[in-house]
């Protein structure tokens, strides 16, 4: 009689302990392919030679000191920076107020942060890293300084903090605390933009000090001191990845863009809130895009209309094909049939008559072929197309690039 009672409970025992042990395997495996995700999404784009976007964050003690986002080209080495100035004003709906951009950091922290800046730059933006100032400071001493140029010596003595601040004249190498010195100092002459240019100059330095100590950066040593140093989405191998990637940027030339906008006072905060309700911004982005994909990485000066026609019998090609150009920053009108299905070779159609803009998209797929619409006597082109370049799909693209 006992056996026969206590079997329900030895049964019911063996049920949960079933469960428990499929519920650890579960989260084994989802912690497994957390990992392998995020190794497979740096791998993946740079093996499909695509624009690597992070956003990076440098904070002191959950405030904002400078948020750049930095758009990143491996195979060219071409890089863009967009300066988002703590200031930038909006209606932020994680916030549900007017404010400024960067107390959404400091109330939701990165995440929420994020979001609001793929909004506001109208880009997916899949990697973050953040550093603390502490850690900044380490960082500069550790690859050698910071170098910027400070026009006028410092040495002024905030009289409602007492911090005095020195800090030489010249192109200057700066030390973890004089870098520190460098972004905290405020002149009573200094307005928004001299502070907010030191910034972005610290931007830059910081790059550069990178890129002057990448061959010591990942030495099995040494790399295990500068991890640490950084917060990120990603870890381990992933968070190595990117930053192996994120040290080849070429700094010369390489200038901080902003977001320009209409300065105005709200509930006593100056704000700048972006022109064009952000679309001047978003365009801007789009352009750096573009130009980035090209060698010489010179920026177009707008948005260009190009429509993509399919020369072949591939299903979606020319809808495909337009996804990645709307990445690389063009704006896709239509991906359509061409008038033949059996065009062996890939062209462009020049409309406008730009042959360096030509050439720029033709880069972007390895397409050596470009024609140029009839130009009339008066200089004008004949056709009037609503697009300023078609692409025109053939048997030697591969889905990507012309063979």
């Amino acid at each position: 009689m006992a056996d026969t009672m206590n079997a329900p409970k030895r049964s019911v025992s063996k049920s949960y302990l079933f469960l428990i042990i499929i519920l650890m395997v579960l989260m084994v495996t989802a912690v497994v392919m957390f990992f392998v995700l995020q190794t497979d999404s740096i791998g993946e784009m740079l093996e499909n030679d695509q624009l690597i976007k992070t956003l990076v964050v440098l904070e002191d003690d959950s405030q904002v000191v400078w948020t750049a986002v930095l758009i990143y080209y491996p195979t060219y080495k071409n890089a863009a920076i967009f300066d988002i100035q703590g200031y930038t004003g909006a209606i932020y709906s994680s916030i549900g107020r007017v404010d400024r951009i960067d107390a959404i950091y400091r109330e939701k922290g990165i995440e929420t942060y994020l979001a609001e800046i793929e909004k506001l730059t109208d880009t997916e933006i899949p990697f973050t890293l953040e550093i603390s100032l502490d850690n900044f400071s380490k960082l500069t001493d550790m690859l050698g300084g910071q170098n910027v140029f400070i026009p006028s010596a410092v040495d002024y003595i905030d009289e409602n903090t007492g911090n005095h601040y020195l800090l030489p004249s010249g192109a200057v190498n700066l030390d973890g605390n004089k870098i520190r010195t460098y972004l905290k100092y405020k002149l009573p002459s200094d307005s928004t933009e001299d502070v907010q240019d030191r910034k972005e100059n610290s931007m830059i330095a910081f790059l550069e000090a990178l890129n002057r100590n990448k061959n010591d950066f990942f030495d099995a040593k040494t790399y295990e001191h500068y991890a640490p140093l950084f917060k990120s989405n990603l870890e381990g191998s992933s968070l190595k990845k990117l930053l192996s990637e994120l040290v080849n940027i070429r700094t010369d030339g390489l200038v901080p863009q902003s977001v320009l906008g209409t300065s105005r006072i709200v509930d006593g905060k100056t704000l700048v809130f972006p022109y064009e309700d952000g679309d001047y911004l978003q365009e801007a982005v789009k352009r750096s895009t573009t130009s980035l994909l090209t060698r010489d990485g010179q920026m177009s000066n707008r948005v260009y209309v190009i429509e993509v026609q399919n020369g072949t019998t591939t299903p979606k090609l020319a809808y495909n094909t337009g996804n990645l150009l709307k990445k690389a920053g063009y704006d896709v009108l239509q991906s359509i049939n061409a008038a033949t299905d059996d065009l062996q070779n890939t062209y462009i159609i020049d409309h406008i008559g730009n042959a360096s803009e030509a050439k720029k998209l033709a880069d972007v797929i390895h397409c050596e072929i470009i024609k140029t619409d009839e130009v009339s006597t008066s200089g004008r082109l004949e056709a009037d197309s609503p697009v300023d370049f078609s692409v025109v799909l053939g048997a030697d693209f591969n889905g990507k690039y012309v063979r």
